[in-house]
């Protein structure tokens, strides 16, 4: 099998952020540990985000974090920057050579938020963590660790959710099943050290599969192993994929047919899911001309679509095929899969609707990109063909900002969407180089943008109220950012408001000194503390 190149460290990361959106929310803290290759602890750093004036944090992930913008300017403040130091910062100690960056889940949002920053403050979007020159790369423990659950389960303790879903993966569930220390899950420091003990744990019980996996999370390394660039064939297939888009049914396990390799605008591999009813699909046999995507539900149909650039899962069938009882434990059907085989095989005039399949659903993205895309922070994967002179004065602002305040008149972009996002950078980070034209429409954005989140400022710390109505700790957390941004000048809560929520926590003091003191009382009082607070 090609290999990943080797690397002499691992840098296990994590971060707390102010909502679930990578592209519009903001990064509250950056935690990260180094570790030479057998996990020995080399060097660990935690930071914080400070504020900005264009930005209001979601109130349940302040409250779950315990992690607020008054807290970074004042509790962490020796840690905490302004954003476009604190990505520099991030993308320094994360951006080393030799070195294999991961965490829990951060392809698909740690990763994401530190592209979208990056690329708001004028940073390299990938060199942190992709970047071939120097051997840098990254991976997915998460990913790993569906991948023992359904291959190789042994050894490992699944815990059960508490939703009644079955089996939770969620680091606090695997931490306390498996007796890791985790001491405050939603920390970010405390999630990498959870992290770096799981690693541990499947390395050195089951460390051919841990090596397989590892060697297999680059892009080049999966097209090197399935795929024959000469012939443009796949030289292994079926393929094994692992994926939570497969559901819990298969343990998130699918029987992949590869047919084309495409790189444009990324890398994928599109194909058939062989381990499921196709007769839907192979009733379209003969019928391309006619087909209308909007009435076809592709997934349910078996088309396929794996991002070899995002470290997925994959592994030839043997791993299924020449173990029975593996595969009925995924609830794969040995027998499905060579029907649909020799179906598939005996009616090629399929690839033509898989190429309309293909067609449509890349145009589905773009039209999903185009839509979504009106705010220039969101245009991240839209920006592919820069000119070289655009890239030139990308290049030249971090070089000169800070001793030459001209340079920002100097920068030309040609791209609509750099010129907006230069604007906002400047506003944010230098506003004392702003001329009066500019600083008046940065106030008009910043009315626009208050006037705008107010509302849902005021309706998500009224529902917190009720929610937390006996959570002490997340009450007086809920009165401090009340208090915090009324001093900024906004009517979050009105003063009946905060008067009955005081009154709430002064009872609840009340309550628990009793319940300390012997004299109990009634309901049940949560003292849980804020659970990012050190």
């Amino acid at each position: 099998m090609c290999a990943a190149k080797p690397v002499k460290f691992f840098t296990f990361y994590d971060l707390e952020t102010y909502g679930l959106d990578p592209k519009s929310d903001r990064i509250a803290q950056f935690a990260a540990i180094r570790t030479d290759s057998d996990f020995n602890i080399l060097e660990k750093t935690v930071i914080y985000c400070l504020p900005q004036q264009d930005y209001i944090p979601s109130v349940e992930s302040m409250l779950l974090t315990g992690i607020t913008p008054e807290d970074t300017e004042t509790t962490y403040r020796k840690q905490a920057f302004r954003e476009s130091e604190f990505i520099s910062r991030v993308i320094g100690f994360l951006s080393r050579p030799d070195n294999c960056v991961l965490g829990y889940n951060n392809v698909k949002f740690d990763d994401e938020y530190l592209r979208f920053t990056a690329f708001r403050n004028f940073y390299d979007s990938y060199s942190f963590n992709t970047n071939s020159s120097n051997n840098s790369t990254r991976w997915d423990l998460v990913y790993l660790v569906r991948t023992c659950f359904a291959l190789s389960p042994e050894g490992i303790n699944w815990p059960e959710g508490t939703d009644g879903a079955g089996v939770s993966m969620r680091l606090e569930h695997m931490s306390k099943a498996n007796n890791l220390v985790h001491s405050h899950a939603h920390d970010a420091l405390s999630d990498v050290e959870a992290t770096i003990q799981l690693a541990k744990l499947i390395r050195d019980s089951k460390p051919k599969l841990f090596n397989y996996y590892f060697n297999l999370r680059t892009k080049q390394s999966i097209e090197e192993a399935f795929y024959d660039q000469i012939t443009g064939t796949f030289k292994k297939s079926p393929l094994v994929h692992i994926d939570t888009c497969y559901g819990m049914e298969s343990m998130n396990t699918a029987v992949v047919l590869p047919v084309y390799l495409k790189n444009e605008k990324g890398a994928y591999i599109y194909g058939w899911r062989l381990n499921q009813d196709l007769s839907p699909l192979f009733k379209l046999a003969g019928q391309s001309d006619s087909i209308n995507s909007a009435e076809y539900d592709l997934r349910q149909l078996g088309l396929v679509k794996i991002n070899i650039a995002r470290c997925p899962a994959l592994s030839e069938y043997s791993v299924i095929a020449k173990r029975s009882a593996r595969a009925e434990r995924l609830n794969i059907s040995l027998q499905q899969v060579a029907t649909n085989m020799e179906y598939l095989a005996d009616h090629q005039n399929l690839s033509a609707v898989l190429d309309l399949f293909v067609e449509f659903e890349k145009n589905r993205y773009s039209s999903e990109i185009q839509a979504e895309e009106q705010d220039p922070e969101h245009m991240l994967y839209s920006l592919f063909n820069l000119s070289a002179e655009d890239r030139r004065y990308k290049n030249i602002i971090h070089e000169r900002e800070t001793k030459d305040p001209f340079v920002f008149d100097e920068i030309r972009f040609s791209s609509s969407t750099l010129r907006r996002l230069l604007f906002r950078y400047k506003a944010r980070n230098f506003s004392q180089y702003l001329n009066s034209r500019e600083l008046e429409k940065w106030n008009s954005h910043l009315i626009s943008f208050l006037n705008g989140e107010t509302p849902r400022l005021q309706e998500e710390i009224a529902e917190a109220i009720g929610k937390y109505s006996g959570d002490l700790e997340k009450l007086k957390k809920l009165l401090s950012i009340i208090n915090y941004y009324s001093r900024e000048g906004l009517e979050v809560a009105d003063q009946e408001c905060i008067d009955e929520l005081t009154e709430t926590i002064v009872k609840l003091e009340e309550k628990i000194k009793s319940q300390q003191n012997g004299g109990g009382g009634e309901g049940d009082v949560k003292n849980t503390g804020a659970v990012s607070e050190k």
